[in-house]
């Protein structure tokens, strides 16, 4: 039997969805500031979460890619120009001799993909999350407790393998930056159930996530920073004047993260055990 509460529940939830995804969207059309490429690609982060859930629980009936590729280009082009951002953010951090010119490499990066997102918006229509919406509230009809437990439980658990399995495995930051977006998407889903199913799970193994990706998220982000300084340099235009202060900035980030990642693991492994416990 329809369970008319919950039906509306995430209805109302995906509506609130939508209605940030279209500001966020208007709003990119007029300023790429990084609150508004980082909010964007939240909210396309959260829809793709949702699809995956639907067609979780409704195999065949609903098919998440239909609608996540629609937002595949979009997503890639602002994360282009959030990772320029915050290498420019990062490596601001660093005493170097020659901080300025590494500011400007980052902003120069940043400018091209400004462009690109720019063509890509004018090929990005906010009518298809629409066409989701409707097809949604058809298959949502015959929503029950029991159903709805059942898909979340089944996504929650393949979260929680992928985990256990690049845990065992051998790491490096591959394998690292899959975990993470386990632990990401981890995130976004007992999102989705803080807001329909408040007790699911306990706000102490919530708040230790939130923690875990946020160190995670600062352990990446130099990661990034070492390859784009990589990029930096194969660049033909580097001086060879300029390749001492880069190597040697790469050796100090990759000493900084290896420290962290010490660190870090074992909160992995707690907050991993938490949930695989709640």
């Amino acid at each position: 039997m329809a369970d008319r509460v919950l039906h509306n529940q995430i209805i109302n939830y995906y509506k609130d969805l939508l209605k940030s995804f279209k500001h966020d969207l208007h709003k990119l059309k007029s300023s790429l500031g990084k609150k508004t490429i980082h909010n964007i690609r939240l909210d396309i982060k959260k829809l793709r979460v949702l699809y995956n859930l639907i067609k979780e629980i409704y195999h065949g009936k609903f098919d998440s890619k239909d609608y996540s590729k629609a937002y595949k280009g979009l997503f890639k082009a602002a994360g282009k120009i959030r990772e320029a951002q915050v290498n420019k953010d990062l490596i601001t951090s660093y005493k170097l001799p020659s901080k300025n010119s590494f500011c400007e490499y980052f902003e120069i990066r940043e400018k091209e993909a400004r462009s690109k997102l720019r063509k890509r918006l004018s090929k990005t229509h906010i009518e298809s999350p629409g066409k989701a919406k409707s097809e949604l509230m058809k298959v949502l009809k015959g929503l029950n407790k029991e159903k709805f437990t059942k898909g979340c439980h089944s996504l929650l658990i393949a979260e929680y393998e992928g985990i256990k399995c690049l845990r065992k495995a051998s790491l490096n930051v591959k394998s690292f930056h899959k975990m993470r977006k386990h632990f990401k998407n981890l995130g976004y889903l007992t999102n989705l159930l803080d807001k329909i199913k408040p007790d699911w799970i306990d706000k102490h193994t919530l708040t230790e996530l939130k923690k875990t990706e946020k160190l995670m998220g600062q352990w990446h982000d130099r990661v990034v920073l070492i390859h784009s300084l990589n990029l930096l340099l194969e660049h033909k235009k580097i001086k060879k004047i300029e390749l001492e202060p880069i190597q040697k900035i790469i050796g100090v980030i990759k000493t900084e993260n290896n420290k962290q990642l010490t660190k870090l693991l074992p909160r992995i492994d707690k907050t991993y055990l938490l949930f695989v416990n709640n």
